[in-house]
């Protein structure tokens, strides 16, 4: 999670100084756009367990419900936020954005601590069905099959 977070640092401060430096164009956005959606693909399953480290089990609720409500809020103001923000141009909000993401970085850095340590597992389910299924389901092709693949 923190890597991801420091990456949407790094890719939003070289998109700052790529748009500071005259590169007003869209690939400048759909670069930032592809980095994005790919930190978020590799960091986001490490995010979806945090809450269940950070309380215990009968809080689960609870804190998925409020989690729920800031995400929300978040959207609600972030975007007049963004507006404001968005009015000394775009270097600035990159700018602004990827100090958010610095900050994120820093409270998982210094304040989050994990309590309840999930189990490691022994071995990936996913794993077990494939090697299952690779072991049943493939057969050798038999020489009917072989033949009318040659006659098509």
């Amino acid at each position: 999670m923190m890597a991801g977070q420091l990456s949407r640092v790094a890719v939003l401060g070289l998109a700052t100084i790529a748009w500071r430096s005259g590169l007003h164009a869209g690939s400048v956005l759909f670069v930032v756009a592809v980095c994005f959606g790919t930190i978020s693909g590799l960091s986001s399953p490490a995010a979806s367990t945090l809450a269940r480290q950070l309380v215990r089990s009968d809080d689960l609720v609870t804190v998925s419900g409020w989690s729920q409500t800031g995400s929300r809020l978040a959207r609600l103001l972030g975007a007049p936020l963004g507006a404001a923000v968005i009015q000394w141009g775009f270097g600035v909000s990159m700018l602004v954005d990827g100090l958010t993401f610095l900050g994120v970085a820093m409270v998982l850095l210094l304040v989050v601590r994990t309590r309840f340590r999930l189990p490691a597992p022994r071995r990936s389910p996913w794993g077990r069905r494939c090697d299952r299924a690779g072991t049943t389901s493939v057969r050798p092709p038999s020489r009917a099959s072989s033949w009318s693949a040659l006659l098509r």
